[in-house]
């Protein structure tokens, strides 16, 4: 494993996250403790080459990242990926994928939510994701709201905003929909499977 190369992510957060009780409000300087979870933003494909080159994870936009990574677990309905970082996804499992195989693509890197803390962490086999983080920057999304049909609205993509902030709000920042971006450098120490390394 190489989980070792990747020490700055740009990394969304929903304020539900917050909401739930999962964590506080975060805050830039603090030093927090979490997993990455990950969306690919279409299938994960195979990359053949992987295994003759290191792990990647090139930074695209907001929390999105051209990856290239090796499979580390996979479970019933989750897999965990070293993509010079460890990171998890639940329910988008590549067809016919194993471990140690190499995958790439397009994926959103996020705050575990609560899957792994709480439940897949427990798991036999599962591999340690928790990582200590410091927050450089919070970024709160500023981009305008649009109805595309009853009661349905979402973020108008083509005047994209974001404005810093010393911490989120989540209660209160865009009326409680904030989306955030937090700039975190990873911490020295090994990953491990509990928020709480006691």
């Amino acid at each position: 494993m190489n989980l070792d190369c990747r020490k700055s992510l740009e990394v969304g957060l929903s304020s539900w996250v917050i909401q739930d009780g999962n964590y506080g409000d975060f805050e830039r300087g603090a030093v927090c403790a979490f997993a990455l979870e990950f969306w690919p933003g279409t299938e994960l494909a195979p990359c053949p080459d992987g295994a003759a080159s290191a792990p990647r994870l090139d930074f695209v936009r907001g929390c999105t990242y051209a990856v290239r990574g090796q499979i580390l677990f996979k479970g019933a309905d989750w897999f965990a990926l070293d993509a010079g970082v460890g990171m998890y996804c639940c329910n988008v499992i590549p067809p016919r994928a194993r471990i140690g195989d190499w995958v790439q693509g397009d994926v959103s890197v996020f705050i575990d939510h609560f899957s792994y803390f709480e439940s897949l962490s427990r798991e036999a086999g599962a591999p340690p994701l928790i990582y200590d983080w410091q927050i450089a920057s919070v970024s709160l999304e500023t981009t305008p709201w649009i109805q595309k049909r009853p009661r349905y609205w979402e973020r108008d993509q083509e005047r994209t905003s974001w404005r810093e902030v010393v911490r989120t709000n989540a209660w209160e920042d865009d009326s409680g929909n904030g989306f955030y971006v937090l700039s975190c450098d990873r911490q020295p120490g090994a990953a491990r499977h509990r928020r709480n390394p006691n």
